[in-house]
């Protein structure tokens, strides 16, 4: 993921949570990628599942992903690759973060508002400090804006390609919940 707002790790609890955050997957464009001129390559853009090939409707992977959480007991985290807020994400805080949990080491706590998010209360980062401050306007306004982005594409899976990609309700809901927490 590369949403600015989001520090470089967060776990996600609820299979509908989880799934629609892997269905809004935030990533920028990249240099191998052919776009049209005047493309915007730092402009924060929503890829399902980072699969820009997708030939079939986007519920069927949502469903797949909800049912790795829910029935098989897979954790799901959010590892941000790129900035937070301003403080880029290393490679050394990438894999600091990934040893961290492999190792059975990753303690987590309620992220701020959010009941079904979490935060790595036990690192702060190499490289930078990505501690997110909830009593920030700025930050918190940048943070509602990226989950609004995240909302508005699922309504506009809905609604596009003849509501080709509309996703169940609950992933509508469980983004919904975050905004309303802000």
């Amino acid at each position: 993921m590369k949403d600015p707002t989001i520090p470089p790790i967060v776990k996600l609890k609820g299979s509908a949570l989880a799934s629609v955050m892997g269905a809004t997957l935030a990533t920028k464009t990249s240099s191998a990628e052919r776009v049209a001129a005047g493309t915007d390559m730092n402009a924060i853009r929503i890829v399902p599942y980072a699969n820009p090939f997708r030939t079939y409707p986007l519920v069927n992977d949502y469903e797949k992903f909800k049912k790795l959480v829910e029935e098989k007991n897979v954790d799901c985290y959010i590892v941000n690759t790129g900035d937070f807020m301003g403080h880029k994400c290393q490679k050394e805080d990438t894999l600091g973060i990934l040893e961290t949990i492999v190792e059975g080491k990753a303690k987590f706590e309620q992220w701020g508002p959010f009941e079904d998010i979490e935060i790595m209360n036990d690192w702060s980062g190499k490289t930078g400090d990505f501690t997110p401050d909830f009593n920030d306007a700025d930050y918190k306004a940048q943070l509602k804006s990226a989950l609004e982005t995240r909302v508005n594409a699922v309504k506009g899976f809905a609604e596009k390609k003849e509501g080709y990609d509309k996703l169940p309700d609950e992933a509508l809901a469980a983004l919904e919940k975050l905004v309303n927490a802000l």
